[in-house]
């Protein structure tokens, strides 16, 4: 016995390669395609040189804008303190900052304490406290910024 072939399905006797025109129109719109992408990615490219240049140009000139506030004191600590949240809102770091509580009773100064903080990056908050002596009940704290370094 003679092995017997087999017909391809008709299916595929019916396809035919793709026509040069076919292909052609393909091919467009992939490079349409593609060249739309490399506009976008150049567009974000170019928005991003762009921020990059005006931060550097406009934070040359900016200014550290520090604030000081109270903040609600910790949970039971084990000494009594004034905690404080030292904010820079200006587009500039500060150096050194120097932070001072003013113990008041009524007019009169009952005492000061100092500290420093190391430095206070550009619109960004630090928090720290000051240790109260056990005998400052009933007297005012005033919180002040006294002065930093520019970096």
């Amino acid at each position: 016995m003679s092995p017997r072939r087999t017909a391809a399905p008709a299916t595929a006797a019916r396809r035919r390669p793709a026509a040069p025109r076919q292909a052609a129109i393909a091919r467009s719109r992939t490079e349409w395609l593609e060249w739309a992408l490399g506009a976008v990615s150049g567009l974000i490219v170019l928005a991003l040189v762009a921020y990059l240049a005006f931060e550097g140009v406009t934070d040359a000139r900016a200014v550290p804008d520090l604030e000081i506030a109270a903040a609600p004191p910790a949970a039971a600590p084990a000494r009594p303190e004034l905690r404080f949240t030292l904010a820079n809102r200006g587009g500039r770091a500060a150096t050194a900052v120097a932070v001072s509580m003013t113990l008041k009773d009524g007019p009169r100064i009952a005492g000061v304490s100092r500290l420093t903080v190391d430095q206070v990056p550009p619109r960004s908050t630090v928090t720290g406290a000051f240790l109260v002596p056990p005998d400052a009940a009933g007297l005012t704290p005033v919180l002040t910024v006294e002065g930093y370094l520019d970096p």
